[in-house]
């Protein structure tokens, strides 16, 4: 184990020389004319400190350095030549002196450290060669147990990798797999011979598992990188696309809520906080869109998603005008018509991102009860058409809810579907209303000619769109 003590300082000595390389010259070299400010010696002194403690650092590893040598030939009794003795003291008489000058000149300490460390380099790949061959096998065998432990973590992530583009539906050639797999045999058989203590062959089956991960890598970065980026991207597009469609059910609930309490402006608050959050959404999923190759197999899924996105976000908005003029229908009914717009894009999303079905199952389940819901309460914000019918208000309040529906409609602010079911729900109303008898002849004319006219808007149009 010294052995590996003993390279890692010599790494940890040249890491300093490294270091000691880009230290500026003028701190080196000290300091050649006459300090004349507080701010100059502040930074002298600094410096000198800073100096200091580099020079113990480098004393410290050089005399750890001679002391492994020392320590290996007297428990191993190897021998060195003349030479070889002679450079090992002079280094130690060396590093004796670069540590008297740590405190009064740390520069030189610094200077003679290095120059030691220089010296004992050839002692220390003597000792290292002059080994006893089973010391240097229980230590190669001790480097290869590390690497083949090391290689096995890197073969799991690979496989990770595969098994989370396969769940994605990304194709990957069959080079990688069968690369990883002839890696997973090879590791699989190096540590069995590394366990009988056949170090040779464990070596060997190692290097064939190092070509083997070499392979894998160099056809997953030019086949499959692209594609795998497109699905991380469109993983996080999910997720976006998850949090948008949830906050637009839970806000639709809150707000027909609210506008059956009369808290209007508190539904304002609830729709304009949508309107925020799904703007900066679409905004996000936007920039990940461009990220991806429209080829890709996780465009679609990005792209649908920022659909839902924009769509929400214009119902908000949409929505939020409507109640903002006092028109709290038509407000529902735009809330409806956006999750009757994103039913079919979540069934979409259930087939292309196999690999989170169970979530967007949830979050369909969780639409389809507020779409329910929406349509209850259409129907119930239409109640007054029953218990009013013979108030002159009452009728004037039907003519302008249902010259607002056809305005909306018109305008694309709702779909010609939710369009649709909104006047079949007025029409099924007001035939309820009349069938209960009790009407003035004038209301009840008044009311076949409202009847009438649904009646040729509901022939006239005809629904392409769900």
């Amino acid at each position: 184990m010294k052995a590996f003590g003993g390279k890692a300082l010599i790494s940890s000595v040249i890491l300093a020389l490294l270091t000691l390389s880009i230290v500026p010259l003028a701190t080196l070299a000290g300091s050649t004319g006459t300090t004349t400010t507080a701010t100059q010696t502040t930074t002298s002194t600094s410096q000198e400190v800073n100096l200091t403690e580099v020079a113990e650092v480098m004393v410290s590893k050089v005399k750890s350095l001679i002391g492994w040598v020392n320590n290996t030939i007297e428990t191993y009794n190897i021998s060195l030549p003349t030479p070889l003795h002679k450079a090992l003291n002079k280094s130690v008489s060396i590093l004796r002196n670069a540590t008297a000058l740590i405190s009064s000149d740390p520069k030189a300490a610094i200077h003679e450290s290095m120059k030691a460390a220089q010296i004992l380099m050839p002692v220390v790949r003597y000792v290292s060669t002059a080994l006893p061959t089973q010391y240097r096998v229980v230590l190669k065998g001790w480097a290869l147990q590390r690497a083949l432990q090391e290689k096995e973590e890197v073969v799991e992530r690979m496989e990770k990798v595969l098994n989370y583009l396969g769940n994605k539906s990304i194709k990957v050639p069959s080079e990688i797999s069968e690369a990883v797999e002839e890696a997973q045999t090879s590791l699989e058989k190096a540590r069995q011979y590394l366990q009988e203590g056949n170090v040779s062959e464990a070596a060997r089956m190692l290097g064939n598992a190092n070509r083997n991960i070499s392979k894998a890598f160099v056809i997953f970065k030019h086949g499959v990188t692209r594609e795998w980026h497109a699905a991380v991207i469109a993983e996080a597009a999910i997720k976006h696309f998850g949090i948008n469609v949830g906050k637009l059910a839970f806000f639709t609930n809150r707000t027909i809520n609210m506008i059956e309490e009369n808290r209007t402006a508190d539904a304002e608050e609830a729709l304009s906080h949508l309107a925020n959050v799904s703007g900066m959404l679409v905004t996000r999923l936007g920039e990940l869109e461009k990220k991806v190759n429209i080829n890709s197999a996780g465009y679609k899924v990005i792209n649908e998603s920022e659909t839902v996105a924009e769509i929400i976000n214009n119902a908000s908005v949409k929505a939020l005008k409507a109640l903002q003029e006092n028109n709290t229908e038509l407000a529902i009914l735009i809330l409806q018509d956006a999750l009757n717009k994103i039913k079919p894009i979540i069934h979409e999303l259930i087939v292309q991102a196999n690999w989170t079905h169970g979530k967007l199952k949830w979050i369909q389940g969780f639409v389809e009860r507020m779409r329910s819901k929406a349509a209850e309460a259409m129907k119930h914000r239409l109640a007054w058409i029953g218990k009013h019918p013979m108030v002159g208000k009452g009728l004037m309040n039907l003519k302008n809810l249902l010259t607002s529906l056809n305005h909306a409609y018109r305008r694309g602010l709702i779909t010609c579907s939710t369009y649709k079911e909104a006047l079949i729900n007025i029409q099924s109303r007001i035939k309820d209303t009349m069938s209960k008898g009790n009407m003035p002849p004038q209301v009840k004319m008044l009311l076949n000619n409202i009847l009438k006219n649904i009646g040729n808007e509901l022939n006239q149009i005809t629904c392409s769109n769900p």
